[in-house]
């Protein structure tokens, strides 16, 4: 089911500066979403081209879990 991030709404990085840091380490994002658990989830590859599912902190963009 993946991590749960309790963090406030208010104090999330917006989606665009999110994507935009994950993408400048090197992933290409194919799907990103918000978990019901309120974590920034991406489906996608690392800079390798192995295919990734990554959940991050959506107030830090901390990586969480890797699957």
């Amino acid at each position: 089911a993946g991590p749960t991030c309790k963090v406030p709404k208010e104090t999330w990085m917006k989606e665009a500066d999110f994507k935009a840091k994950v993408e400048a380490q090197g992933y290409k994002i194919k799907t990103f979403k918000v978990t019901k658990n309120d974590c920034y989830e991406i489906y996608g590859f690392d800079k390798d081209g192995k295919q990734v599912e990554i959940y991050f902190n959506p107030e830090t963009g901390a990586e969480l879990e890797r699957k």
